[in-house]
C-alpha cells in the first residue's frame, strides 16, 4: 500500500534517467570495487568539469523520462543486491530520488554518487552510502565546492573523493582532507579516496 503511494506520488515528478546497465563496480564506497552491480545514471549536471565521464548525461534532455516504478522494474530484472545511483548530478532530482532509494534500500544495498557541490539539508535521501566527488583545480569547477564542513553532513557513510589531474591538484586534496576532518569533529568523519 505504500509503494502505491509513493508511485502515485512519483508518477507527477518523473526520474530523468540517461541509462540502467549491469557493470563492475570501479568506485571507492560500501560497494566493493570489482563487485557487480547495477548502474542508475540519471541526466542533467550543472557543472562543466574538464575531465567529466558522462558528457552524454549533462542535460535534461539526455535522458529518458521514466516513473519510480519503470526505474525500480528495470533495476529488479537485473538481478544484482548492490546498485549505485550516479548522474548527472542525482540532488538536481531530489523529490523522485528519495522515493526511488527508500523503495531500493528494502532489497538493496544503494550508493550515491554525487558531485560534491551540493547537499540533501533536508535530509530526505537516505542511501546506504555517499560518494561524494571534491572537485580540484584541474577540474575548473573548484570555486563550485561546498564549505568543508557540508562533506561531514551527509547523513550515511560519506567517501570524499578527490579526482587528481596533476600534482597541485594532490597538494589542494591534501589540505583539504585536512580541513574537512578538522571541521567534522561534531559530525560523522568521511572516509577518503584519490582517483587520478
Amino acid at each position: 500500500m505504500q509503494f502505491e503511494k509513493e508511485c502515485m506520488y512519483s508518477s507527477e515528478i518523473p526520474l530523468y534517467v540517461t541509462s540502467i546497465f549491469e557493470t563492475v563496480s570501479g568506485e571507492v564506497g560500501i560497494i566493493n570495487q570489482g563487485q557487480l552491480c547495477t548502474f542508475v545514471r540519471l541526466a542533467m549536471c550543472d557543472l562543466r568539469c574538464t575531465w567529466c565521464d558522462a558528457k552524454h548525461s549533462l542535460r535534461k534532455s539526455d535522458g529518458k523520462e521514466m516513473s519510480v516504478r519503470e526505474v525500480f522494474n528495470e533495476v529488479f530484472q537485473l538481478k544484482h543486491s548492490h546498485i549505485v545511483i550516479t548522474g548527472g548530478e542525482p540532488l538536481l532530482q531530489k523529490e523522485p530520488l528519495s522515493v526511488l532509494v527508500d523503495r531500493l534500500r528494502s532489497f538493496y544495498t544503494v550508493q550515491i554518487e554525487t558531485s560534491g557541490h551540493m547537499i540533501d539539508t533536508e535530509h530526505t535521501v537516505r542511501p546506504s552510502c555517499w560518494v561524494v566527488d571534491y572537485k580540484l583545480k584541474g577540474s575548473a569547477m573548484n570555486h563550485r565546492m561546498m564549505p568543508w564542513v557540508n562533506y561531514s553532513k551527509f547523513n550515511a557513510p560519506t567517501y570524499i573523493k578527490f579526482v587528481v589531474a596533476n600534482e597541485e591538484d594532490v597538494i589542494e586534496a591534501i589540505a583539504a582532507a585536512y580541513n574537512i576532518k578538522h571541521e567534522s569533529q561534531q559530525y560523522r568523519t568521511p572516509y577518503f579516496a584519490f582517483s587520478p
